[in-house]
């Protein structure tokens, strides 16, 4: 299979249309991330959305949540398509072929692998326990995750530690739209409180399970076939855990030899502080290499408060390592000073883990 052939025509919107408009194609398409036309292409991630506070959705422009995205010809090796997807997090490729904008959606990537690799690997050797919701959590504490641990999907448990199903970045978004809605039993009309909706009738229940014990090569071949993002693992009811396309792919190309990093929100500050940035993490890295093998890393930077000129800033994210994954945020005025807060929290939760083992 060429990868002219997996390119389907990319779903593309005006920069000038209103955030409800991107909002409904996303639904109605299931897509997590949709093109920007114009003479630069840009794209808009639902995870952009959902961590913005947003009033009225019909007033917004999607031209507030559009960025700048990597354009490929099609003749690049599946192995740098899949090291761009690791860092980025989309789920979708963006080609440009005779002129025309198409897209490549990440679980059709499955089928450049070389299976090879996999000989003899089970879904148990990959598998991972992450953050999980419960079915009394509210939506409200379930966004609260997604933004600031930067989760697309988060599945929820319940009292027996079964896993009922997985939300998704998707399930979200509704609310966002929908700004009064009768579906879980409020009266037409009533505005939605996230404080007040419980995540239990929210999700799909028709998730993708499959047992530890599976080929790692029927596994893709099922994700393909099924184009799904997210299976949960399971034997005789025992939740172990998820497996992503990202878990697989960071199996191949430089995914085994490099950390793969993503620091978002530092685009306005200037080069100091992003190469400040860069050091205090890259040291960070070094040190817990001794202890852990690193898959990758999330940090977020966002502005927390304004006073005056002054802006206090807050730090969140999450180490991803053999030993599980690490969750920590801070807050300060100077933004160096709030990761360095951040990544001593990170080293020290991972050291107090591996002195466990």
């Amino acid at each position: 299979m060429k990868l002219a052939d997996a390119l389907e025509p990319a779903t593309t919107v005006e920069p000038d249309e209103s955030l409800t408009h991107i909002i409904s194609k996303m639904l109605s398409e299931k897509r997590t991330e949709i093109f920007v036309s114009g003479k630069k292409v840009k794209i808009v991630s639902s995870m952009d959305i959902i961590k913005k506070s947003i009033g009225d959705p019909q007033k917004m422009r999607i031209s507030s949540f559009a960025k700048p995205v990597k354009i490929f010809t099609g003749d690049e090796p599946p192995e740098k398509l899949i090291d761009y997807m690791l860092i980025t997090e989309y789920r979708t490729l963006a080609f440009k072929k005779s002129g025309k904008l198409y897209a490549l959606p990440k679980h059709k990537l499955l089928k450049f692998i070389d299976m090879r690799i996999f000989e003899k690997r089970r879904t148990g050797d990959i598998v991972y326990m992450p953050f999980c919701a419960r079915t009394n959590d509210t939506l409200a504490s379930v966004k609260s995750a997604m933004k600031n641990l930067g989760l697309s999907r988060i599945p929820v448990v319940d009292e027996q530690e079964r896993c009922i199903g997985v939300i998704d970045v998707l399930d979200i978004l509704k609310l966002v739209k929908e700004k009064s809605r009768v579906k879980f039993g409020e009266r037409s009309g009533e505005k939605i409180r996230l404080g007040d909706v419980k995540v239990s009738p929210l999700f799909e229940e028709d998730t993708t399970r499959v047992k530890s014990d599976m080929s790692l090569k029927d596994l893709i071949n099922l994700m393909y076939s099924k184009g799904v993002y997210t299976v949960v693992v399971e034997d005789d009811e025992r939740f172990l855990g998820i497996i992503t396309i990202r878990d697989i792919l960071k199996l191949i190309g430089k995914s085994g030899k490099t950390v793969h990093m993503r620091i978002s929100g530092l685009d306005e500050e200037d080069e100091f502080v992003k190469s400040k940035v860069n050091e205090l993490v890259n040291r960070s890295v070094e040190r817990l290499l001794k202890f852990v093998n690193i898959n990758y890393i999330v940090i977020n930077v966002d502005i927390y408060r304004k006073t005056g000129k002054r802006m206090k800033y807050s730090v969140h994210g999450r180490f991803v390592t053999n030993k599980g994954s690490f969750y920590a945020s801070c807050y300060d005025w100077n933004p160096v000073k709030a990761l360095r807060i951040f990544l001593e929290k990170i080293e020290r939760v991972v050291l107090k883990k591996v002195k466990r083992f």
